[in-house]
């Protein structure tokens, strides 16, 4: 059975009083007191018949029982009120700090239920040492306007001329220090309200610290603390809530609010249900909040954490929230933790900053966990140190790879220099000219690369997406393309020739290259990832034993080839003139022994006439 308890301590004692002449004698009542309070049953008031066990706490958690417990067996309970008579006997109240912890069940038997918090007892159980004031009674010598009515048991006059009486209406001629409001022994100061304290003072004999507690009267200092302050709040019963403000630790303050903890020269400035676990914490205000570390401060918001280990963290605000690191700090927003050393999580939802140094300066569900990352956006995941991610609004996660990393994924472009990107990324300068961006145009059609090289005119890089992509080059009309396999198609290509651009310059002998190109082995053949294409020519190996050119025996650079084609022509074109010159040698040759045979032929006809 779950059990709550709203109540109040109301004890009924009455001294009677024998006014014989100028001597006044109060006679003690007896040890008992009544008890008064609602007992709700889960919620609800509880009726019927109860058990009642009441025990005397010298603690605020009633660790430490005094004495015998007051058993009450079956008290009417009706719509949850009810009234117990408590005895605990001659010799319990002596002047200490007391706390009642009540005990119920059923009627019939069974274990008992434990209200919870203990109630601080109020002064008035204390009249019951009345009965150890001595038979002479209380005497006081009383002069002038001093008149008392016994039958009527009251009393009149102003008091005028009485040594040492506070009036109603001030005094004049006190001294600071000669006269005051207050005791001599190490005993409690307190003032009281409409009957309940509303305010005490206690000695603590400790470097002349005292205790000021303020407030309801379940507002407590735990026995043994110094320099505690409550400044107000506090009750025994408040919306169904016990809110008592308790002070834990030495010189703890808490100013008002209800159900508040101050620790070890802690501060909890008000709210309900605050703590501060640290020496030197503070906890402003808010509901729920705890301050578990030195130094550490929440500044309010509901149901906020500063762990332990977390020296000098921060928690400004918001819900939910939580700094785990040294010097840490989450500044608001909901469910954020910052718990590496020196992390930041500035608001946002479902953050968290768990390397050293690491920062979200808010979003949703981002993570930094390398040193010094940063993550912001939305499920951006900066696991590496140093890395830097930012992502938008798509809901999977964006992780980083590596250190050192500025990752971003936004998929309305990103630009720089603009801020109105025409694709992915676009890159422009503070003229118009040039600018570059990328874009993507389709899933399935291409990925665009495009620099504005002058008004009206882009230059364009395309590749083509699928298994088998392509790279194209455009400026208003396609000017070359990369296939997979990578053959080249372009307009020209103007490779660099440029003297200026040369040097260690050599002759060739180009009959001798003439002879290696004849040498050259030339095959037909094909790429093996290529193997529907045929081409003709030389391997690289053979070309650069033959020529020694180029970086390597696996490449022929086109101009390497153009060389040694070049060279062989000329080589080709001395031979062909040597042969040509030594044909038209023989030719000449031939010539003139062909007129010499005609002469001779002319002459053999002439003699024959002649003869």
């Amino acid at each position: 059975m779950s059990i709550q308890t709203r109540r109040s301590i109301v004890a009924a004692l009455a001294i009677a009083a024998a006014l014989m002449a100028r001597t006044l004698t109060v006679s003690a009542q007896g040890t008992a007191f009544t008890y008064q309070g609602r007992l709700n049953n889960n919620g609800a008031p509880a009726n019927g018949s109860f058990d009642f066990r009441f025990r005397v706490a010298s603690d605020a958690l009633a660790n430490n029982i005094v004495g015998s417990p007051s058993l009450i067996n079956s008290v009417t309970v009706s719509n949850g009120l009810f009234t117990a008579p408590v005895d605990f006997g001659a010799g319990i109240f002596n002047g200490s700090n007391f706390w009642l912890q009540v005990e119920v069940r059923r009627s019939g038997g069974g274990g008992y239920t434990t209200l919870f918090p203990p109630q601080p007892l109020t002064p008035t159980p204390y009249a019951i040492t009345a009965g150890n004031v001595g038979s002479g009674g209380i005497v006081g010598i009383y002069t002038n306007n001093v008149a008392f009515n016994n039958p009527a048991n009251s009393f009149s006059g102003n008091g005028s001329g009485l040594t040492g009486l506070w009036q109603l209406t001030g005094n004049t001629g006190a001294t600071p220090g000669a006269n005051f409001l207050g005791t001599l022994d190490n005993q409690p100061l307190e003032f009281h309200v409409n009957g309940a304290r509303a305010f005490r003072i206690e000695p603590t004999l400790t470097n002349g610290a005292v205790n000021i507690i303020g407030g309801g009267i379940s507002n407590s200092v735990t026995p043994g603390v110094v320099g505690a302050t409550i400044a107000g709040g506090g009750a025994v019963a408040y919306s169904g809530f016990v809110l008592s403000n308790i002070v834990t630790g030495d010189f703890g303050v808490v100013s008002g609010g209800g159900g508040n903890v101050a620790d070890n020269f802690g501060f909890v400035g008000g709210g309900f249900f605050n703590r501060t676990g640290g020496q030197g914490a503070t906890v402003a205000g808010g509901m729920g909040n705890q301050a578990l570390s030195g130094g550490s401060a929440i500044g309010g918001g509901g149901g906020n954490m500063i762990t332990v280990l977390a020296g000098d963290a921060t928690v400004a605000g918001g819900s939910q929230n939580t700094s785990g690191g040294l010097v840490s700090t989450v500044g608001g927003g909901d469910s954020n933790s910052s718990l590496g050393d020196y992390a930041t999580v500035s608001g946002g939802k479902t953050n968290r900053a768990t390397g050293m140094y690491s920062t979200v300066p808010g979003g949703t569900d981002n993570v930094a966990s390398g040193l010094y990352s940063f993550a912001a956006g939305t499920h951006a995941k900066a696991n590496h140190d140093s890395a830097f991610v930012w992502a938008d609004e798509l809901p999977a996660d964006f992780v980083s790879t590596a250190g050192n990393q500025f990752l971003i994924r936004a998929s309305g472009g990103v630009g720089i220099g603009t801020n109105k990107p025409f694709g992915q990324l676009h890159v422009a300068s503070p003229n118009p000219i040039p600018q570059i961006w990328i874009t993507q145009n389709t899933p399935t059609d291409y990925t665009r690369l495009r620099m504005k090289v002058a008004t009206n005119q882009f230059w364009e890089m395309d590749v083509s997406p699928g298994p088998t992509p392509a790279l194209q080059f455009w400026t208003g009309s396609l000017r070359m393309s990369i296939d997979y396999s990578g053959n080249v198609s372009a307009l020209s290509f103007t490779p660099t020739s440029d003297r200026n651009a040369k040097e260690n310059f050599e002759s060739v002998n180009p009959m001798d290259v003439l002879d290696k190109v004849a040498a050259l082995p030339i095959s037909r053949w094909n790429f093996k990832n290529d193997a529907g294409t045929t081409h003709l020519g030389p391997m690289a190996q053979d070309f650069r034993a033959a020529f020694n050119v180029g970086p390597d025996d696996k490449h022929i650079a086109t101009v390497d080839a153009d060389g040694v084609a070049l060279a062989a022509i000329q080589g080709l074109n001395q031979k062909l003139t040597d042969e040509l010159k030594r044909r038209d040698a023989e030719n000449a040759e031939m010539k003139q022994q062909l007129k010499e045979l005609k002469q001779l032929v002319e002459q053999l006809r002439l003699t024959t006439r002649m003869e």
